[in-house]
């Protein structure tokens, strides 16, 4: 009786022509018609330009792992060019074929690396394993040192930047004909025209010009483009990784291979006005100061969802501090949310004062198991104690070590306990009353300390983070919407 096998088939890059997908699939065949062995279409699993050192960024993988696990069994054996095509990370390569050999009685044949019955194959085997984790670390200084080489030639490497392409080879970028007028125009803006950065980006958002991301364009945006030298024909890297603070000591500038966008001349009177606008930033920038303002980071902007940061004006010390978006400071949200400080504390402690005073309704959302029915709280139950009964099977079988097995145990009992005390209460009304009753009580309680003066900063911060989970302010109806944690 022939046996029912699958073929998993993995290619990390197209320069490993031996290893090509329509190579692997033939020679698998072939094996497998001599071992009279069937293969079902639906047991093909193929992966093209991925890597085999994380199975979990192996999504047709994890896909024959799951249809592995069916019952009944849908396939006796899983066949591979090597053992490297399975995995190149030896941890995950013992823990996936423990499981699929013990587990679900699913042998893993590498059909160019074949393996006797004796016990000599698995010193082999792990022979196999750990010389396929070596090449792939390998690979990787291998990567790296060619990557520096490359760059310490002025070879530009990287996403496509700003007003280049890539060549249809993909070796190199040249200018690309519409964006690179624009980089001239911006360089020339700021280097001749005296454009400051709000208005060069504003400027850019309102004719409708996207970054390389097709993102629209912020202050720091603008910034780092200014400052690449790419755009005058060099490049920058770094050893161990590059990153965007330009003036880092350790960067290095090399004479590029690319086509400059802008002339030398621009680029040298360009960074004169950079440099001067440097000396007087940061002659009257002030340190920073640290406000003490409890509602730091939990109100929220109505229009584009992000964070309102605190503001205080160091050259008006008449204009009280206030919130205002931080994406409208980058230019990202097209409306300005702004409110004082002093207004929006008072409007919440106002808001909370009269929560627990007039007892208002409170409306329980994304409610958890305890307001649901008691019959699913009891079916967690049982799937909870279904757990138990696999990790114990795991730690039998030597996929999880003892104390792997130990946390788990004790993180599933706790649950399991959790859920028990659930069912002492068969009012489920009275359980989303108690709710109520609680945010009522932390709203007495916040509002007494928040109003108290003699109670540090950080204390109110940390009970306003407790109670809240963010205020969203809308500036056109002059509203807050409190969303309270959950609790």
């Amino acid at each position: 009786m022939s046996k029912i096998g699958a073929m998993y088939v993995r290619v990390s890059t197209d320069m490993q022509t031996e290893y090509s997908p329509d190579s692997q699939i033939k020679l698998c065949k072939k094996y497998a018609d001599d071992h009279d062995i069937e293969i079902l279409p639906q047991f093909i699993f193929e992966e093209d330009g991925i890597s085999g050192t994380n199975a979990d960024k192996r999504p047709q993988f994890q896909k024959m792992i799951s249809i592995a696990r069916s019952k009944p069994k849908p396939f006796d054996c899983i066949l591979v060019y090597d053992f490297s095509r399975f995995a190149r990370n030896k941890d995950e390569a013992v823990m996936y074929k423990t499981l699929l050999r013990k587990k679900l009685d699913i042998e893993v044949i590498s059909i160019t690396q074949p393996l006797s019955n004796n016990k000599d194959s698995i010193i082999l085997e792990s022979m196999y394993e750990a010389m396929d984790q070596y090449y792939s670390m390998n690979l990787s200084d291998n990567v790296k040192r060619g990557k520096n080489e490359k760059a310490s030639r002025g070879e530009y490497q990287g996403a496509t930047p700003f007003g280049y392409v890539y060549t249809k080879d993909g070796k190199s970028i040249i200018p690309d004909d519409n964006t690179s007028k624009i980089v001239r125009y911006i360089f020339e803006q700021w280097a001749y025209n005296d454009g400051s950065l709000c208005g060069i980006t504003k400027s850019l958002n309102n004719k409708g010009i996207k970054t390389a991301r097709g993102n629209n364009w912020n202050m720091i945006s603008l910034w780092y483009l200014i400052n690449n030298p790419l755009y005058a024909g060099y490049t920058r890297h770094k050893t161990g990784g590059f990153n965007k603070h330009f003036n880092d000591p350790d960067i290095k500038v090399v004479k590029g291979k690319h086509q400059p966008i802008i002339s030398a001349k621009l680029w040298e009177d360009s960074q004169k006005r950079t440099a001067n606008h440097n000396a007087i930033y940061f002659k009257y920038m002030r340190p920073s100061i640290k406000h003490e303002y409890w509602l730091r980071g939990i109100i929220k902007c109505s229009n584009c969802g992000g964070n309102m940061i605190m503001i205080k004006r160091h050259t008006d010390s008449t204009r009280q501090p206030f919130y205002q978006c931080s994406n409208y400071n980058k230019k990202k949200c097209k409306e300005s949310h702004s409110i004082s400080c002093a207004t929006l504390e008072k409007a919440v402690l106002n808001e909370i004062e009269r929560i627990y005073k007039t007892k208002i309704n409170i409306d329980i959302v994304n409610p958890t198991v305890e307001n649901d029915d008691i019959s699913i709280t009891k079916d967690a139950i049982d799937k909870s104690k279904e757990k138990l009964v696999r990790i114990e099977n795991a730690y039998i079988d030597g996929i999880d070590s003892l104390s792997d097995y130990k946390i788990k145990k004790t993180r599933i009992l706790s649950e399991i306990d959790r859920l028990n005390s659930l069912l002492d209460t068969a009012n489920i009304k009275k359980i989303e009353n108690d709710k109520k009753q609680r945010v009522y009580s932390k709203c007495d309680y916040a509002h007494r300390m928040l109003i108290d003066p003699n109670v540090d900063f950080n204390t109110k911060s940390i009970i306003a983070h407790q109670l809240f989970e963010k205020i969203v302010y809308n500036k056109k109806d002059n509203a807050l919407y409190i969303t309270f944690k959950n609790q």
